[in-house]
């Protein structure tokens, strides 16, 4: 596998993983790069992060870049080389857009899929105000804001809400949906869809469960994916008594407790490597 490399020969071009941190850090690459390279494709890495140019020299429309924890300015310098063809898995004006919750939620509600209702507010003293009406689910609309650091869960009427804002605003906010107390959490790569239930409220030294989502549930991932035009991605659904509601979406999850996840990705990745460019 090359870190960094020039020029490559003509035909099947690389696959050049652009990644927000080194891959050893991240235990799912090894095994996929391993898997990669067996089936024959040349993979190459590169830290936009840690080397200051967002691609590696000699990217040609025949590579296929797949992205994963890039910074938002990143993102924002390689969406022109999307436009000009580059082809990226996940797509960067996808991954941009899930991470801004309220362009999110207008996708998914575009493509009517069930999600909780929302609202937006700038003002912390709002979302105290409404907190002792209601258990809320307060949001960062930035996606980007570290994993967990972003979301408050406030309830109705306990005094839990800090009285300076824990996170920037503007906020969005959920109302707390009732519901049998797992959180359905769905991997896909492609059309390969995997689960983990993961009990909510969480319990101590309690792992999530492997299981096998039934149709309906594998049908609204897939069409989510779809809404938002991603290809290795995350979704939490919910069931309430309405039935099921979308709870949130990421951007190619970990894939924690997923035991085929390698395999799943590199069937995926290797599918679109083998599609030829359309030429310029």
């Amino acid at each position: 596998m090359n870190s960094e490399s020039g020029n490559h020969d003509s035909g099947v071009g690389r696959v050049v993983f652009l990644l927000g941190k080194p891959a050893r850090k991240q235990p799912l690459f090894p095994e996929l790069f391993a898997l990669l390279q067996a089936r024959g494709k040349e993979v190459q890495v590169h830290l936009p992060h840690d080397s200051g140019t967002c691609l590696p020299p000699g990217v040609q429309r025949k590579d296929l870049l797949v992205q994963r924890g890039l910074f938002p300015e990143v993102l924002a310098e390689l969406l022109p080389q999307e436009q000009s063809g580059l082809r990226f898995c996940n797509p960067v004006a996808s991954t941009l857009a899930v991470n801004d919750r309220v362009v999110l939620r207008q996708r998914l509600q575009s493509a009517g899929l069930p999600i909780p209702a929302w609202q937006t507010t700038a003002d912390w003293q709002e979302v105290i105000a409404r907190s002792r009406e209601n258990s809320l689910v307060v949001k960062a609309l930035d996606g980007f804001i570290g994993r967990g650091a972003g979301v408050l869960f406030l309830e109705k009427g306990q005094c839990q809400a800090p009285a300076d804002a824990p996170f920037p605003g503007p906020y969005l906010v959920e109302e707390q949906i009732a519901f049998d107390g797992w959180d359905r959490k769905l991997y896909i790569a492609g059309r390969n869809c995997r689960g983990l239930l993961k009990k909510w409220p969480r319990e101590s030294g309690q792992s999530n469960q492997p299981f096998v989502p039934e149709p309906m549930l594998t049908d609204l991932a897939l069409a989510t994916g779809q809404a938002l035009g991603l290809e290795i991605y995350g979704v939490d659904i919910i069931l309430a008594q309405s039935g099921p509601l979308i709870v949130d979406v990421n951007v190619f999850p970990s894939f924690k407790g997923i035991a085929e996840a390698a395999t799943l990705i590199a069937d995926h990745i290797c599918a679109l490597a083998d599609i030829k460019p359309v030429p310029a």
